[in-house]
């Protein structure tokens, strides 16, 4: 074969120069060829054995050291092996070595230098699943999130309110409340920061919602959302506290009977749906707030129940810790 016979005359042929332990080298390699001489050897074997003779490691290994005293630079001949490798000095030998004209590593295979980049088409489908997987999983997080936000304000106002109740009768203010605007008037009192312009505004005109309070008021929608809450119950008074939520009042005109509180516990924030950021709450003759009963026909998305739908939703969401969570807003 071609190659095996351009690797022994490399081998056997010319002067190496300057080189220590050339007689073993060659023996070595007369040896690699000894055993690739047999028919049944595997090419690819022989030639790991050949190069493994010719690697620059193993020729390297082989070098003298440009410090050793076997060089002579003094410009008299260098004598290695009782051999005359040149008269000159030690850099003058290098023109004499034999030059290689091949690299061992492409006797086995080539190794093609290239740049690894993606392609456009990987690119855009890592971004196409990406997508996918955002559309799928991004209105999950945000329902989550909304329904932890909507827990969290739900238990704050409830407790605010409940607390400004407390000292209402710490006060033995409620011995002099008997009706619904009454209860405005004290019930404000209560917070640093609240004001009552006036108790039926709800149910003014959205122009002089805006003269007395800056901005109109939402309009409720009922749990089930087919249609807007009763107005009427949200017109015996009204509070707007800390500039964060607002407090109604619903109660007869002449006596606290029957009388709720309903909060709006994010204010001008949405979704302004009873059962979702609007619950309503009874007042007891001790003005400690309750919430409303337990009927599930009003606070229920698929019931009839008109205009009152999501009264009840308080009960559930106090007694349920995962109502918020089953909303889906």
């Amino acid at each position: 074969m071609k190659v095996l016979r351009n690797i022994k005359n490399f081998g056997g042929g010319g002067t190496l120069g300057l080189v220590r332990g050339q007689e073993a080298r060659k023996a070595r390699w007369q040896a690699s060829i000894g055993e690739c001489s047999s028919l049944n050897t595997k090419f690819f074997f022989c030639i790991r054995k050949f190069i493994s003779v010719l690697s620059p490691r193993e020729r390297a290994r082989e070098r003298v050291d440009l410090g050793s005293p076997e060089v002579k630079r003094s410009g008299r001949q260098a004598d290695i092996g009782g051999q005359s490798l040149c008269k000159d000095e030690f850099s003058s030998c290098s023109s004499m070595l034999p030059k290689r004209t091949y690299r061992p590593n492409v006797l086995t295979s080539y190794r093609l230098k290239k740049k690894v980049a993606f392609t456009l088409a990987e690119v855009l489908i890592t971004l196409g699943i990406i997508g996918i997987v955002a559309a799928m999983t991004i209105p999950t997080l945000v329902s989550q999130y909304r329904a932890q936000v909507l827990q969290a304000q739900f238990k704050k106002r409830y407790s605010e309110v409940s607390q400004a109740l407390v000292q209402l009768k710490k006060n033995d203010e409620y011995l002099n409340v008997t009706n619904g605007p009454q209860l405005q008037d004290f019930l404000v009192r209560q917070f640093k920061e609240a004001k009552a312009p006036a108790r039926d505004i709800y149910i003014s005109t959205p122009e002089r919602q805006k003269e007395l309070l800056g901005f109109e008021l939402p309009v409720y929608k009922t749990f089930d959302k087919s249609s807007e809450y009763y107005n009427a119950a949200l017109d015996d008074g009204f509070i707007f506290i800390n500039n964060e939520y607002f407090v109604f009042i619903n109660s007869d005109y002449y006596s606290l009977n029957n009388a709720s509180i309903i909060i709006d516990i994010n204010g001008l924030k949405g979704p302004n749906i009873a059962g979702y950021d609007l619950f309503f709450f009874s007042l007891d003759e001790n003005f400690i707030l309750r919430s409303t009963d337990d009927n599930v026909f009003l606070c229920n998305k698929t019931s009839s129940a008109g205009g009152q739908s999501g009264r009840s939703c308080s009960h559930y969401a106090m007694t349920d810790k995962d109502y918020f969570k089953n909303l889906g807003w």
